[in-house]
């Protein structure tokens, strides 16, 4: 989305953390906040299309997520 959104607003629990893959057919940036809205690169960690990060947080919804278009694809796995 060209707006911030919340990776997961319903939440899910994680004991170990969670692992973002951005998708390798991704055509731009996808930017990873912890508070929304947010401004993009202004605030935001890039991901690059095909990269991966892992957080050590306690749920989905501590995430929040924007691009520049509204094609880009993140995926996750809590655990």
């Amino acid at each position: 989305t060209t707006s911030a959104s919340q990776l997961d607003a319903s939440g899910f629990s994680a004991s170990s953390g969670i692992n973002l893959k951005a998708l390798s057919t991704n055509t731009d940036f996808i930017y990873i906040g912890n508070t929304g809205p947010f401004t993009g690169s202004s605030v935001g960690f890039a991901m690059d299309p095909g990269d991966n990060i892992f957080l050590n947080i306690s749920n989905t919804n501590k995430i929040w997520v924007q691009s520049n278009s509204g094609t880009q694809v993140i995926t996750y796995l809590a655990s």
